[in-house]
C-alpha cells in the first residue's frame, strides 16, 4: 500500500483494556490512533475527524448492526467489526475480522479502508474538477486553469488506485453511487 496520508486518524474501540491497548500499538506506527473503552467514548470520538473505527463487536450493550448503524448516521468513518464469527453479513461493517486477529491483518485491513478513501476522495475531487471545467467552458471562459487542475487530479486518482484490487474499486463505487 501507498504511504498513508498523515491525518488518518483510526479509533479503537474494545472494551478489554489489553487488547485495546494491543491494537492501538499495533496501528500506531502508521497511524494517528487514539482508543476508548466505552460507546459513549466512540460516538464523543467520531465528532472529531475519524478515518477508520475499529470496533470489537463486544463493546456495544446494543446488537453491533444497530450500533453501526447509529454511529455511522453521524460520523464518516470506515468500520471494521471485529467478533468471534468474524462479523457476518448482518453487519453493516466495511470489513469484518475473525477474533484473535493479528497485527499483520488489522494493519492490513485497515491500510485497505485508508487506501479506498483516498481514491473515493480523489475521484470526488476529480469530479468536482471536471464540473467547474464544463462550466467554465460552458460559459464561454478559458478552461486552461481548471485543465490544469483536472490532470493533476487525474494524476491524485492514479496514483490512488494503483494500491486496489477489483473488490476495492467494487467497495468504493457502491459508495459513490
Amino acid at each position: 500500500m501507498a504511504e498513508e496520508p498523515a491525518d488518518s486518524t483510526v479509533l479503537v474501540a474494545a472494551d478489554l483494556r489489553e487488547l485495546r491497548e494491543r491494537y492501538v500499538r499495533q496501528l500506531s506506527d502508521a497511524y494517528d490512533v487514539a482508543g476508548v473503552a466505552t460507546p459513549d467514548g466512540v460516538r464523543d470520538a467520531l465528532s472529531g475527524q475519524v478515518a477508520v473505527l475499529v470496533l470489537d463487536a463486544d463493546l456495544p450493550a446494543t446488537p453491533v448492526a444497530e450500533f453501526v448503524a447509529d454511529v455511522g448516521a453521524d460520523a464518516d468513518c470506515d468500520v471494521v467489526v471485529m467478533a468471534p464469527d468474524g462479523g457476518g453479513a448482518d453487519r453493516p461493517a466495511d470489513a469484518s475480522l475473525s477474533k484473535p486477529v493479528s497485527a499483520a491483518e488489522l494493519r492490513e485491513t485497515v491500510d485497505c479502508l485508508v487506501a479506498r478513501r483516498a481514491y473515493e476522495d480523489a475521484v470526488g475531487a476529480l469530479h468536482a474538477a471536471c464540473e467547474q471545467r464544463r462550466e467554465r467552458l460552458a460559459a464561454g471562459g478559458d478552461g486552461a486553469d481548471a485543465e490544469a487542475t483536472v490532470d493533476r487530479l487525474l494524476a491524485r486518482a492514479d496514483d490512488a488506485a494503483a494500491d486496489l484490487d477489483a473488490a476495492d474499486f467494487r467497495a468504493v463505487f457502491r459508495r459513490l453511487d
